[in-house]
């Protein structure tokens, strides 16, 4: 579809994640911006988190697959300056109102 900007909602796994940049590289996105989750993080030891820190310990397989995604693409920047921006967010929720009378 050559978007040029790509927001990714919906991939939780590692292996999502790479097929997702493998496929962008092949385009012209302009940025792709990927909303992790603050359960890659693990149990904090300091508040305010320190998203740079890379020592994070994750408590179970959704936040060990959240922080290699964020490792991963934190690495496609610094190698091959992959336009990419991770949000971690700590919920995201929706209100849904039906159009129907």
């Amino acid at each position: 579809m050559n978007a040029d900007i790509v927001v990714d909602l919906v991939n939780f796994k590692i292996g999502g994640i790479i097929k997702m940049v493998d496929a962008l590289k092949q385009s012209t996105v302009f940025h792709y911006l990927y909303c992790s989750s603050c359960w890659a993080h693990g149990r904090a030891k300091i508040l305010p988190l320190d998203f740079n820190d890379l020592q994070k310990e994750p408590l179970d397989e959704y936040g060990k697959n959240r922080y290699a995604s964020v490792l991963y693409l934190k690495e496609k920047y610094r190698k091959n300056n992959f336009p990419t921006t991770i949000i971690m967010s700590g919920q995201i929720s929706a209100h849904y109102k039906s159009m129907d009378k």
